[in-house]
């Protein structure tokens, strides 16, 4: 068995998503796309009502992708021993940027 770090899921905390790009990949909007799927499944069909993500300060791609997708940061908090920063969204918040989005396109 591998030993893999305790989430912050299992000890209650609420659902969390997360990508990872390889190199030759970046900048081509993959991480965005990824990210906005995997928040439409969470709220949509898991009906979780609150969706956090986490990345390294230094991370700025990462912070980008959370603020497009509407999350707000929420604080500096341990993620798998080590001081990471943390966004999240609501259910009720992804749904107003949806219907904004699709009044929009309109």
């Amino acid at each position: 068995m591998t030993d893999y770090p305790v989430s912050r899921r299992e000890s209650g905390e609420p659902l969390e998503i997360g990508w990872r790009v390889r190199r030759d990949k970046w900048r081509q909007g993959l991480a965005f796309e990824a990210a906005e799927r995997m928040v439409t499944f969470a709220f949509e069909t898991l009906e979780a009502n609150l969706l956090c993500a986490v990345c390294h300060p230094e991370n700025i791609a990462s912070v980008a992708v959370m603020k497009k997708l509407g999350m707000r940061f929420r604080s500096v908090e341990e993620w798998y021993s080590a001081n990471d920063l943390t966004f999240e969204i609501t259910r009720n918040e992804w749904r107003m940027r949806a219907g904004s989005s699709a009044r929009v396109a309109q």
